[in-house]
């Protein structure tokens, strides 16, 4: 009986604990945080490198409703 009461105080103690990570699981570092700019992100810190797109999207507008035929060439 002893030994229930713990265990379920143990995961109700467990349960309320403050989590130090974001819901998608990155890590809550100060780097992390300071910076938003993806380039400067922990995983990229080494060369990341972006080239140019080997094309280009041309639209007829430039702002469309929802629900209207997108055009491009």
């Amino acid at each position: 009986m002893l030994q229930t009461t713990l265990s379920i105080l143990a995961i109700i103690l467990l349960a309320n604990l403050p989590v130090s990570a974001w819901p998608d699981g990155a890590p809550c570092l100060r780097t992390v945080i300071d910076s938003m700019n993806p380039l400067e992100a922990v995983e990229h810190q080494g060369g990341l490198q972006l080239t140019e797109p080997p094309f280009q999207i041309q639209l007829d507008e430039k702002c469309y409703r929802p629900g209207q035929p997108v055009a491009c060439s």
